[in-house]
Protein backbone atom coordinates (compact mmCIF):
# COMPACT_ATOMS: atom_id res chain seq x y z
CA UNK A 1 0.00 0.00 0.00
CA UNK A 2 1.06 3.58 -0.36
CA UNK A 3 -0.42 5.18 2.92
CA UNK A 4 2.95 6.89 3.36
CA UNK A 5 1.99 9.01 0.52
CA UNK A 6 -1.43 10.80 2.29
CA UNK A 7 0.69 11.39 5.81
CA UNK A 8 3.03 13.73 4.09
CA UNK A 9 3.51 17.59 4.25
CA UNK A 10 1.91 19.56 1.79
CA UNK A 11 4.63 21.43 -0.22
CA UNK A 12 1.68 23.82 -1.40
CA UNK A 13 2.29 27.64 -0.44
CA UNK A 14 -1.18 27.79 1.70
CA UNK A 15 -0.73 31.74 2.14
CA UNK A 16 -3.05 34.24 0.62
CA UNK A 17 -0.20 35.21 -1.25
CA UNK A 18 3.73 35.51 -0.50
CA UNK A 19 4.05 39.46 -0.17
CA UNK A 20 2.38 38.98 3.55
CA UNK A 21 -0.70 41.36 1.94
CA UNK A 22 -4.07 40.92 1.47
CA UNK A 23 -5.67 40.36 -1.47
CA UNK A 24 -7.80 43.07 -3.02
CA UNK A 25 -11.61 42.72 -3.41
CA UNK A 26 -13.48 45.73 -4.00
CA UNK A 27 -16.94 44.69 -3.35
CA UNK A 28 -16.69 43.04 -0.09
CA UNK A 29 -17.37 42.32 3.18
CA UNK A 30 -14.81 41.03 4.87
CA UNK A 31 -10.94 42.63 4.97
CA UNK A 32 -9.20 45.48 5.70
CA UNK A 33 -8.93 48.83 3.46
CA UNK A 34 -6.34 51.59 3.67
CA UNK A 35 -7.12 55.66 3.96
CA UNK A 36 -5.92 56.81 0.30
CA UNK A 37 -7.59 53.68 -0.98
CA UNK A 38 -11.15 54.23 1.44
CA UNK A 39 -11.27 57.84 -0.10
CA UNK A 40 -10.41 56.34 -3.81
CA UNK A 41 -13.42 53.78 -3.66
CA UNK A 42 -15.75 55.56 -1.37
CA UNK A 43 -16.00 58.34 -3.69
CA UNK A 44 -14.92 57.67 -7.12
CA UNK A 45 -16.72 54.17 -7.52
CA UNK A 46 -20.32 55.98 -6.19
CA UNK A 47 -19.62 58.91 -8.52
CA UNK A 48 -19.06 56.46 -11.54
CA UNK A 49 -22.66 54.25 -10.21
CA UNK A 50 -24.76 57.43 -9.90
CA UNK A 51 -23.58 58.36 -13.21
CA UNK A 52 -24.08 54.81 -14.69
CA UNK A 53 -27.21 55.31 -12.89
CA UNK A 54 -28.44 58.81 -14.39
CA UNK A 55 -27.27 57.12 -17.75
CA UNK A 56 -29.79 54.15 -17.59
CA UNK A 57 -32.66 56.31 -15.80
CA UNK A 58 -32.35 58.50 -18.59
CA UNK A 59 -32.57 55.81 -21.28
CA UNK A 60 -35.57 53.91 -19.28
CA UNK A 61 -37.60 57.18 -18.23
CA UNK A 62 -38.72 58.18 -21.71
CA UNK A 63 -39.98 54.14 -22.48
CA UNK A 64 -41.77 53.55 -18.44
CA UNK A 65 -41.32 55.56 -15.40
CA UNK A 66 -42.17 52.46 -13.04
CA UNK A 67 -39.45 50.54 -14.69
CA UNK A 68 -36.87 54.28 -14.48
CA UNK A 69 -37.78 54.37 -10.54
CA UNK A 70 -37.55 50.72 -10.26
CA UNK A 71 -34.14 50.98 -11.46
CA UNK A 72 -32.91 54.12 -9.73
CA UNK A 73 -34.21 52.35 -6.09
CA UNK A 74 -32.28 49.39 -6.88
CA UNK A 75 -29.19 51.30 -7.68
CA UNK A 76 -29.38 53.22 -5.08
CA UNK A 77 -29.85 50.60 -2.81
CA UNK A 78 -26.47 48.90 -4.52
CA UNK A 79 -24.45 52.50 -4.23
CA UNK A 80 -25.42 52.17 -0.42
CA UNK A 81 -24.09 48.54 0.17
CA UNK A 82 -21.00 49.37 -1.52
CA UNK A 83 -20.61 52.76 0.72
CA UNK A 84 -21.18 50.23 4.03
CA UNK A 85 -18.58 47.96 2.69
CA UNK A 86 -16.37 50.33 1.96
CA UNK A 87 -16.99 51.56 5.60
CA UNK A 88 -16.51 48.45 7.20
CA UNK A 89 -13.15 47.04 5.94
CA UNK A 90 -12.29 50.82 6.46
CA UNK A 91 -12.80 50.16 10.37
CA UNK A 92 -11.64 46.93 10.04
CA UNK A 93 -7.94 48.03 9.04
CA UNK A 94 -8.55 50.79 12.32
CA UNK A 95 -8.77 47.21 14.16
CA UNK A 96 -12.60 48.41 15.06
CA UNK A 97 -15.75 46.35 14.71
CA UNK A 98 -18.58 47.33 12.20
CA UNK A 99 -20.64 48.30 14.35
CA UNK A 100 -19.00 51.98 14.60
CA UNK A 101 -20.40 52.36 11.34
CA UNK A 102 -23.29 53.10 13.37
CA UNK A 103 -21.77 56.41 14.74
CA UNK A 104 -22.48 58.15 11.40
CA UNK A 105 -25.90 58.42 11.47
CA UNK A 106 -25.52 60.43 15.08
CA UNK A 107 -25.21 64.03 14.12
CA UNK A 108 -22.34 65.71 14.94
CA UNK A 109 -20.59 63.03 16.11
CA UNK A 110 -20.76 61.42 12.61
CA UNK A 111 -18.32 64.44 11.46
CA UNK A 112 -16.09 63.39 13.67
CA UNK A 113 -16.30 59.58 12.82
CA UNK A 114 -15.46 60.49 9.50
CA UNK A 115 -13.13 62.63 9.75
CA UNK A 116 -11.65 60.09 11.81
CA UNK A 117 -12.14 57.29 8.73
CA UNK A 118 -10.58 59.11 6.48
CA UNK A 119 -7.20 60.54 8.04
CA UNK A 120 -6.42 57.84 11.21
CA UNK A 121 -4.04 55.48 10.29
CA UNK A 122 -4.56 51.67 10.02
CA UNK A 123 -3.17 49.18 11.87
CA UNK A 124 0.42 48.08 10.82
CA UNK A 125 1.11 44.56 9.88
CA UNK A 126 -2.28 41.60 10.18
CA UNK A 127 -5.07 42.47 12.99
CA UNK A 128 -8.01 39.89 13.54
CA UNK A 129 -9.49 41.54 10.52
CA UNK A 130 -6.82 40.48 8.01
CA UNK A 131 -3.79 40.82 6.50
CA UNK A 132 -2.37 44.38 6.08
CA UNK A 133 -3.92 45.90 2.96
CA UNK A 134 -0.94 46.31 -0.13
CA UNK A 135 0.75 48.98 -1.28
CA UNK A 136 -1.58 51.88 -2.99
CA UNK A 137 -1.26 52.02 -6.65
CA UNK A 138 -0.87 54.58 -9.33
CA UNK A 139 -4.46 54.48 -10.39
CA UNK A 140 -5.85 54.48 -6.17
CA UNK A 141 -3.13 57.80 -5.97
CA UNK A 142 -4.39 59.24 -8.97
CA UNK A 143 -8.13 58.80 -8.30
CA UNK A 144 -7.90 60.06 -4.42
CA UNK A 145 -6.59 63.25 -5.83
CA UNK A 146 -9.12 63.90 -8.68
CA UNK A 147 -11.42 63.12 -5.71
CA UNK A 148 -10.18 65.85 -3.27
CA UNK A 149 -9.89 68.09 -6.55
CA UNK A 150 -13.86 67.50 -7.16
CA UNK A 151 -14.62 68.59 -3.57
CA UNK A 152 -12.53 71.45 -3.29
CA UNK A 153 -13.68 72.50 -6.19
CA UNK A 154 -17.69 71.76 -5.56
CA UNK A 155 -17.07 73.47 -2.71
CA UNK A 156 -15.71 77.08 -4.74
CA UNK A 157 -18.54 76.79 -6.91
CA UNK A 158 -21.08 76.74 -4.19
CA UNK A 159 -19.31 80.11 -3.33
CA UNK A 160 -18.37 81.75 -6.51
CA UNK A 161 -21.37 80.68 -9.31
CA UNK A 162 -24.18 82.18 -7.22
CA UNK A 163 -22.36 85.77 -7.13
CA UNK A 164 -21.31 85.15 -11.07
CA UNK A 165 -25.04 84.96 -12.08
CA UNK A 166 -26.55 87.70 -9.02
CA UNK A 167 -28.40 85.49 -7.18
CA UNK A 168 -28.58 86.81 -3.69
CA UNK A 169 -27.49 85.30 -0.24
CA UNK A 170 -30.33 84.64 1.75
Amino acid sequence: MEAAGVYQTPTGDLTPNNDGYADLKIFSFKGRLGRLRYLSYAFGIPILMVALLGIAAAILIPISETLGGVIAAVGGIAILGVCISFGLRRLHDLDKSGWWMLLLIVPLVNIIMALYMLFARGVEGSNEYGLEPPANSMGVKVTATLCIIYYFGSVIAAITVPALFGIPAN
